[in-house]
C-alpha cells in the first residue's frame, strides 16, 4: 500500500511538470519587441481611420456649404424674379416649387391666406386615391376604368371623375385620407364637389412630388402609370407650367364660378437637361380664361429661364 501511493505522488509530480513546460513553450507571453510592434500598428490603423474619417467629414460638410449657398442663391434669384415680374400683379396667385438639386421649396403668393379652389387640378389626387384602394385589397382598374383614366387626366373629362368619386370612392370626403397621408395640411375635401377642393401652391408641389419623388402612399407601378398620363395631355391642354421646358408633365384646371371671372391653375414635372422641379401656380380673379393661361406661363415661364441661368452656371 506504501509503495503504491509513493508510485502516484511521483506521476502527479511528473504530470504537472509537463504541464508546465507546455504552457511555457505554448503559451508564452509575447516579448517586449512584439507587443511593442502590435500597439505600433494599431496606432497607426487608427490614425488612417481618422484620417479616413475627417476627410469623409469635410467632403459632406463642403457639400452641404455647396447645397445651402445654392438653396440661397436659388430662393433668392426666384423670388427676386417673381416680384419683379409680378409687381402691378393684381389677379391673385400663388407659386410654389420644389427643387430637385437643390432639394428646397420656394414660395411667392400675393394672397394673405393663399386657399384656392382646385378645378381640374383634383383628377390627379383623384386618381391617386383610386389606385391606392387597389392596395387595400379592392380590384385594380378594369379595362373600362382604365380607359375613363385616361380620359380623366389627359383630356381633362369631368363625367368619368364624377364616376370614379362615387363608385370608387363613395364620397366626395374620402381623398382627404390622401391629403393627411401626404401632409398637405393646407387642403381640404369639400363634402359636395371635387372641383371644390381647397388647397395652395405648396399642398400641390406635394402632390407632384409623392407622384415623382419618393412614394410614400402610391405603389411604383401606379406612379409611373400616373407619369404616363400627365406626359400625354391632350394638345390643346399643354399649356401653363410647361413654358419654356422641353419635357413635362402636367394636369391643369379651369373654372368660372360667378359666370364673370376665372380661377385657372396648373401643377406639374419639370424634367429636362436644364432643369429638374415640381411646380404649382394657382390664380383666380381673372377677367378671362385666356388672361389666366398667359399669368400662369408668364410665372412658369420665367421661373423656368431663371432655373436654368443657374444650372448652366453650376
Amino acid at each position: 500500500m506504501k509503495r503504491k501511493i509513493i508510485n502516484s505522488k511521483t506521476l502527479l509530480v511528473v504530470f504537472m511538470s509537463l504541464m508546465t513546460i507546455f504552457v511555457v513553450i505554448f503559451y508564452r507571453r509575447p516579448t517586449p519587441t512584439i507587443v511593442s510592434q502590435n500597439i505600433e500598428r494599431a496606432e497607426m490603423l487608427s490614425q488612417a481611420k481618422q484620417l479616413i474619417d475627417i476627410e469623409k467629414l469635410n467632403k459632406e460638410l463642403n457639400e452641404k456649404k455647396v447645397d445651402k449657398e445654392r438653396s440661397q442663391q436659388l430662393t433668392k434669384t426666384l423670388q427676386d424674379a417673381w416680384k419683379t415680374l409680378l409687381k402691378n400683379e393684381t389677379t391673385k396667385f400663388d407659386i410654389a416649387i420644389y427643387d430637385n438639386r437643390t432639394d428646397i421649396y420656394v414660395t411667392y403668393s400675393n394672397k394673405p391666406i393663399p386657399h384656392f379652389y382646385t378645378a381640374s387640378i383634383a383628377k390627379v389626387a383623384v386618381l391617386m386615391e383610386v389606385l391606392a384602394l387597389d392596395e387595400k385589397g379592392i380590384a385594380g382598374l378594369s379595362t373600362q376604368e382604365q380607359r375613363d383614366a385616361e380620359l380623366m387626366i389627359t383630356k381633362s373629362n369631368n363625367e368619368v371623375t364624377h364616376k370614379f368619386v362615387k363608385s370608387r370612392l363613395g364620397d366626395y370626403l374620402e381623398i382627404d385620407h390622401l391629403f393627411a397621408a401626404l401632409n398637405m395640411s393646407d387642403t381640404q375635401a369639400n363634402k359636395e364637389s371635387w372641383g371644390l377642393i381647397q388647397t395652395d401652391a405648396l399642398d400641390q408641389v406635394k402632390l407632384i412630388n409623392a407622384i415623382f419623388g419618393e412614394q410614400p402612399y402610391n405603389r411604383q407601378q401606379d406612379v409611373t402609370y400616373i407619369q404616363q398620363l400627365m406626359s400625354r395631355v391632350d394638345e390643346e391642354q399643354q399649356w401653363g407650367i410647361s413654358k419654356n421646358a422641353n419635357r413635362y408633365y402636367l394636369k391643369n384646371g379651369w373654372l368660372s364660378l360667378d359666370g364673370k371671372t376665372w380661377l385657372v391653375n396648373s401643377i406639374g414635372k419639370v424634367a429636362d437637361q436644364n432643369a429638374d422641379y415640381s411646380i404649382a401656380v394657382l390664380t383666380e380673379g381673372n377677367q378671362t380664361f385666356t388672361e389666366g393661361i398667359k399669368l400662369i406661363e408668364k410665372i412658369a415661364g420665367e421661373t423656368y429661364k431663371q432655373i436654368e441661368q443657374l444650372t448652366i452656371k453650376d
